[in-house]
């Protein structure tokens, strides 16, 4: 009866509860990044992301609509929204975003350079 009136969740109504991830968008930048690129571009970070945790990040990527229907506009837009997003999630660890020029991959956009990346923690099993 609890479990139907939600007073009973988790493992209490046997339930798998996942471990709470005390990691930060800095670890989960270093999970993503392919060890032998100095610079990234902000929207393919996202995408690494997206596809990393999506619980945590696919948010990012939606436009709306599939990525297929969109005018070349509107991919632009929803890059920049996902850029906006890494932007402001790196922020707080003082790592900026700047516009990069990768010629191997698709000219110019805002995007990371692994240089700026603080090390990643290494005392996440301490945290509560």
């Amino acid at each position: 009866m609890r479990t139907a009136g939600g007073t009973l969740t988790g493992e209490a109504a046997g339930e798998e509860v996942k471990p709470v991830d005390h990691s930060t968008i800095v670890e989960h930048v270093h999970a993503v990044w392919p060890g032998a690129v100095d610079t990234l571009h902000s929207h393919t970070i996202v995408d690494a992301l997206a596809a990393y945790l999506p619980e945590l990040y696919s948010a990012w990527l939606d436009a709306g609509k599939p990525w297929t229907e969109m005018t070349a506009d509107e991919q632009r837009e929803a890059r920049s929204a996902a850029s906006t997003s890494l932007s402001a999630a790196l922020k707080p660890h003082k790592v900026p975003t700047r516009q990069l020029t990768i010629r191997d991959c698709c000219g110019g956009a805002k995007g990371v350079r692994y240089a700026d990346l603080p090390a990643p923690r290494t005392d996440l099993e301490d945290d509560d």
